[in-house]
């Protein structure tokens, strides 16, 4: 057997074994703690906790649409 067969053959195992396991099963092989998508704050939400800290609400704002414009300067590449 030649060795790309051989790489071919465990890749498929392992996918196998992986579709068989169950999403806690999965989560308890993670090299990292496991956070759900909806504990993570977004930027918004984020940023107004720490506005209340040291950011006036005309730099939020302008922030805000820097972010934006940043965004927007990305997708035109």
């Amino acid at each position: 057997m030649y060795p790309g067969n051989k790489r071919k053959k465990l890749w498929r195992e392992e996918k196998e074994r992986l579709l068989k396991m169950t999403l806690e099963e999965r989560r308890k092989e993670y090299l990292r703690e496991y956070v759900p998508l909806k504990n993570i704050p977004t930027w918004m939400e984020d940023l107004s906790k720490s506005e209340s800290d040291d950011i006036p609400k005309a730099d939020a704002s302008h922030l805000l649409r820097t972010l934006k414009l940043s965004s927007f300067l990305t997708t035109c590449k």
